[in-house]
């Protein structure tokens, strides 16, 4: 009477495997890209971070020098600005220490001005053929 469509031999037919796989390619390719993206980004926050952590390390021991020390290193000694290649064993990473005088008047004496000093740290590198940087900067006063 009624012949069965399919025999009775387990398996699947070429037309099944090829729309199994290509639907397996549509869901997957996008994830890879995904992936790759990712990659990206955190190689990139891994190096910024890197830049940050040695800025923050120059601009910590400078404050610890205390303001005469940074003054007679940077300025009176005309060392300013200093250019650091592979600071801390960073291959690629380059810091430059800046340190300029401000003189800010006062409100109750304008011939005494209260003196600051800016220090400015910058860390460069390179990557992907385009030079990024990070800077960071703080005053330092008499006390």
């Amino acid at each position: 009477m009624f012949r069965p469509v399919r025999s009775a031999v387990n398996g699947y037919t070429f037309i099944e495997i090829l729309i199994a796989l290509a639907l397996l390619g549509i869901v997957v390719a996008p994830l890879l890209n995904l992936f790759a993206t990712g990659y990206f980004f955190i190689n990139d926050a891994r190096m910024h971070t890197t830049a940050l952590n040695l800025c923050r390390a120059r601009l910590e021991e400078t404050r610890a020098l205390g303001y005469s020390a940074v003054y007679d290193l940077y300025l009176a000694g005309a060392a300013s600005p200093v250019i650091e290649t592979d600071p801390l064993g960073y291959t690629g990473f380059t810091r430059e220490t800046s340190v300029f005088l401000i003189d800010l008047p006062t409100v109750t004496n304008a011939l005494l001005p209260v003196q600051l000093l800016q220090i400015d740290i910058t860390v460069s590198w390179l990557e992907n053929n385009r030079e990024h940087s990070e800077t960071l900067s703080t005053y330092l006063g008499k006390r």
